[in-house]
C-alpha cells in the first residue's frame, strides 16, 4: 500500500477530524502517503513521516483543493475521502486495489458508506446510486449500469465520494475549481464515456455527518453559485 496508493482528502475547519483520518489510515495502513488540501482560516496542525499538506487561501473550495492534492500524487493508485469519514475493518482497500490489478477495464472502486446518524446498512445504503445510469450525460457509459462483473463488483454510472482508482484516470477528468462544492455529480458526469466505475459491495467506510455545526454549514450550504454555474455549463447537452 505505501508503494501503490495515496490517499487524498480536503479538509476546511475541522483539524480534529483530519487528524483523526489521517491517524486512522496510519492504523490500518502504517506509512501509507496522505495529501490533505487545507483551506482553512487557520492552518492545520499535523505532522506526519508520510503527510503532505497543501495550504490553500481561505475557502478555496472542494474542487479547486482536490486538484491541488492530486498534483502531489505519484503512485499508480488514488484513494479520494472526506475529512468526516474513517477507514473500518470491512473498507479492504487493499482487496480493491488488487480487484483493479486484475480488471484492467476497471478504473475506479467505490466504496459502501456507513452513516453515523442513520446507522444504516451499508449495502442497503447502495440501493439510492442504482439509479444513476448516466443516460443523460454527454457519452453513454462503457460498460452498461448495473453490469456484474464479479461476486461483489457492480457497474454504476456514479458512487460514493469515497473510492480508490487509477491516477492518471482521474487525472485526465479532474474536478471543475469553478465548482466550490457541487464537485460529486459533475465529476461522474463527466467521467462518463471515459472511465468505468464500480461499487465494491461489502465494503464500509465510516461516514459522520454532522448537520448541527452550524458554522461548518454556513460554508458547506453555500451552493448557489454553484447551482448557477452548474445550469449554465449543462445547458449544451
Amino acid at each position: 500500500m505505501r508503494e501503490n496508493v495515496t490517499v487524498i482528502f480536503k479538509s476546511f475547519e475541522r483539524q480534529k477530524m483530519a487528524k483523526r483520518l489521517y491517524e486512522n489510515l496510519q492504523k490500518y495502513y502504517p506509512g501509507v502517503r496522505v495529501v490533505i488540501a487545507d483551506d482553512s482560516r487557520k492552518p492545520l496542525d499535523l505532522k506526519g513521516d508520510s503527510l503532505t499538506i497543501v495550504q490553500l487561501p481561505f475557502n478555496s473550495g472542494l474542487s479547486y483543493g482536490l486538484n491541488q492534492a492530486l498534483e502531489r500524487v505519484d503512485t499508480p493508485y488514488v484513494m479520494r475521502m472526506d475529512d468526516d469519514e474513517l477507514l473500518t475493518v470491512r473498507t479492504r482497500l487493499g482487496k480493491q486495489v488488487e480487484f483493479l490489478e486484475r480488471y484492467s477495464e476497471i478504473d475506479i472502486v467505490g466504496f459502501c458508506v456507513l452513516t453515523a446518524i442513520r446507522c444504516q446498512n451499508p449495502d442497503e445504503a447502495v440501493s439510492e446510486f442504482t439509479r444513476f445510469s448516466m443516460k443523460d450525460a454527454p457519452k453513454p457509459l462503457l460498460i452498461p449500469h448495473m453490469t456484474r462483473v464479479d461476486g461483489n463488483h457492480f457497474v454504476m454510472g456514479k458512487v460514493p465520494n469515497v473510492y480508490v482508482a487509477r491516477t492518471d484516470k482521474i487525472r485526465s477528468i479532474g474536478w471543475d475549481s469553478n465548482i466550490r462544492m457541487m464537485d460529486h455529480q459533475d465529476f461522474f458526469w463527466r467521467a462518463s464515456g471515459n472511465l468505468v466505475t464500480t461499487i465494491a459491495l461489502g465494503t464500509a467506510v465510516f461516514h459522520y455527518h454532522n448537520p448541527f455545526d452550524r458554522y461548518y454549514q454556513r460554508f458547506r450550504q453555500d451552493v448557489s453559485g454553484d447551482k448557477e454555474y452548474i445550469i449554465k455549463k449543462n445547458k449544451k447537452f
